[in-house]
């Protein structure tokens, strides 16, 4: 879910569900801090970057792959 992509006040900023004013409170403080704003959006384009990029992706599948095959005793 959100909180294991997201960590609040660093990565972005995260409201209960259902509490309007909560996200009101959350989007005015991005509005009005530009520097916190721009921060978290560096910080949250990294993160995602590290953990979420083609890269990644294709070293976790090969990885997959190659431990799926020595499970079925093939050597890949």
């Amino acid at each position: 879910g959100v909180p294991d992509v997201v960590e609040h006040g660093k990565s972005g900023l995260l409201v209960p569900m259902d509490d309007a004013a909560g996200l009101a409170e959350a989007l005015g403080r991005l509005r009005s801090d530009r520097g916190f704003a721009d921060a978290i959006a560096m910080t949250a384009q990294a993160q995602v970057l590290q953990r979420y990029d083609v890269g990644r992706l294709l070293k976790d599948l090969d990885a997959l792959y190659v431990s799926l095959l020595q499970r079925a005793g093939v050597t890949p």
